[in-house]
C-alpha cells in the first residue's frame, strides 16, 4: 500500500469514527449509538411515549452526578405572543388530518432555519386518544448551545366536522445544566 493510499485510508477512518461519536459543549463524548439510549425511550403509541426525549436520560447517563447542574426540562407553557405557531391557534387553523396540521405548523418553526446548521434533529410524533382529540409534538434536538439542548413543541387538536383545528400549541426546554430560578436553562 503506497503511503498516499494509506494516509487516504487512516483520514477516512478517523473521519468515520468521528461521525460515531459527538462532543457535547462541556466536552464530553456521548455516544450516537442507538442502543446506547433506546432502551430508554417511553413505550411507543403510549401518551408517556409521545413526547418522551431518550437523549436527555442519555446525556444523564453520561455525566456524572452533579446536584446543581443536572440536565432538567421546563414544565409545558403557551408559546408566548408573536411566536409564528401562536398565529395558527388565534387565525382557528384547520387540515384534513392532524398529520398536515403538525405539519403545517412545524414548518414555520424558526428552529427550522438552523436544521442542519446547530440543531442536530428533528422528530414528529402524533397521538390521537380515546375522546377523538390528537396530541402532536415536534422535538428538536442536539442544539450547538451550551445551556439548551433542545426545544420541544405541543400541538394540541380536535375535530372540527371533517377538518381537524388547531386548540394550543406549548413549548418547553431541553437544558443541560438545568433550569434556573427564572424557568430557564442555566
Amino acid at each position: 500500500m503506497s503511503i498516499q493510499r494509506f494516509a487516504s485510508v487512516l483520514a477516512l477512518g478517523l473521519a468515520l469514527s468521528a461521525c460515531a461519536q459527538h462532543g457535547d459543549p462541556e466536552g464530553r463524548v456521548v455516544s450516537n449509538d442507538a442502543s446506547a439510549w433506546s432502551h430508554q425511550s417511553a413505550p411507543q403509541w403510549q401518551p408517556a411515549g409521545l413526547a418522551a426525549q431518550p437523549r436527555l436520560q442519555a446525556l444523564r447517563d453520561a455525566l456524572p452526578d452533579d446536584p446543581v447542574h443536572t440536565p432538567e426540562v421546563t414544565d409545558w407553557a403557551p408559546v408566548g405572543d408573536g411566536h409564528p405557531a401562536r398565529a395558527f391557534v388565534a387565525d382557528g387553523a384547520t387540515a384534513d388530518t392532524p398529520a398536515a396540521l403538525l405539519a403545517r405548523v412545524a414548518d414555520v418553526l424558526p428552529e427550522n432555519r438552523f436544521l442542519g446548521k446547530d440543531i442536530w434533529e428533528q422528530t414528529r410524533r402524533l397521538l390521537r386518544d380515546d375522546e377523538g382529540h390528537a396530541v402532536g409534538v415536534v422535538l428538536h434536538w442536539g442544539m450547538k448551545d451550551d445551556a439548551l439542548a433542545g426545544r420541544d413543541y405541543r400541538l394540541r387538536m380536535e375535530p372540527d366536522g371533517e377538518q381537524w383545528r388547531l386548540i394550543a400549541v406549548d413549548t418547553r426546554l431541553q437544558c443541560r445544566r438545568g433550569i434556573s430560578d427564572e424557568g430557564i436553562c442555566q
